[in-house]
């Protein structure tokens, strides 16, 4: 078995053009090299996006080291997004998200589920961000949430954190978690959200929001988005390096914004992987 991963590792870099390659270890490195000795990356947040990432990008070792961290913060865990973030990152680490620092994160998380949202109130980003966590962690996601998802999609085909206009960053989310639970790219609604999405690509970059910069996060988000269909997302991975510094930061573009923050939410669509990632 450790021959067959080894095998099928290498496979997989093989296939990655070197300058990729290099900007995955080159943030992945970045990132190692901000954590704490136990593994901790800034607040509970940044340390489960680090996470994720290093996961993403194949770094086990120091993915789990990130997770146990958070795991050592569970008590805190108490909104749905929490949750689902560190259900994200216990997968990522080879954490059981059913016992994550003594907590039942998949119990906790279904529990707090009122119709089709997780937790208070009516926030699409909750639902979307719930199926991503309960397929990472392999579990069934009820039907209601995917039918408020659905229902939840603007006229124009995108998403929003609530059930009102459109933004890059949920249609991206959507768009993998609509995936996720085997919408096919030419289903209806997965192919209205990358409509939508088309319409946020400013150059070879995305932007939040209509009228605004090209930014790293939502340009990632939706690389992930158009690789979970198979899209080209090429030009978009070299917005990405062309905005990696010598470090193996990635800059958010605009302005400044952490780097640590940016880079992690980066860093999975440098190394060509889609949420859910296990």
């Amino acid at each position: 078995m450790i021959r067959a991963t080894l095998v099928l590792l290498t496979m997989a870099l093989a296939a990655v053009p070197p300058a990729a390659a290099s900007s995955v270890s080159e943030a992945a490195d970045y990132l190692i090299s901000k954590q704490a000795a136990d593994g901790c990356v800034g607040d509970r947040s940044g340390t489960a996006w680090t996470a994720i990432a290093l996961g993403a990008a194949g770094r086990t070792t120091a993915a789990k080291q990130a997770a146990q961290c958070v795991a050592g913060a569970a008590a805190t865990l108490t909104s749905a997004t929490d949750r689902e973030l560190a259900i994200m990152a216990a997968v990522a680490g080879g954490l059981d998200p059913r016992n994550f620092g003594g907590r039942d994160l998949i119990r906790l998380l279904e529990r707090s589920r009122r119709g089709g949202y997780y937790g208070k109130g009516a926030a699409t980003n909750a639902s979307i961000f719930g199926v991503i966590a309960l397929r990472a962690a392999r579990r069934p996601v009820p039907r209601a949430v995917i039918r408020q998802i659905l229902a939840d999609q603007a006229p124009g085909g995108g998403f929003d954190y609530f059930p009102e206009g459109q933004q890059a960053d949920m249609t991206a989310a959507a768009i993998q978690a609509l995936r996720s639970v085997g919408y096919s790219c030419g289903s209806r609604p997965v192919r209205r959200a990358l409509r939508a999405l088309d319409r946020f690509r400013s150059g070879d970059g995305y932007v939040l929001g209509i009228g605004q910069r090209p930014n790293a996060q939502s340009t990632a988000w939706a690389a992930q988005a158009r690789q979970a269909c198979r899209r080209p997302i090429g030009r978009s991975l070299a917005w990405l390096r062309e905005h990696q510094a010598a470090d193996g930061s990635i800059a958010y573009g605009p302005y400044e914004v952490g780097r640590v923050w940016v880079t992690s939410q980066a860093l999975p669509a440098l190394a060509r992987r889609h949420w859910p990632i296990r």
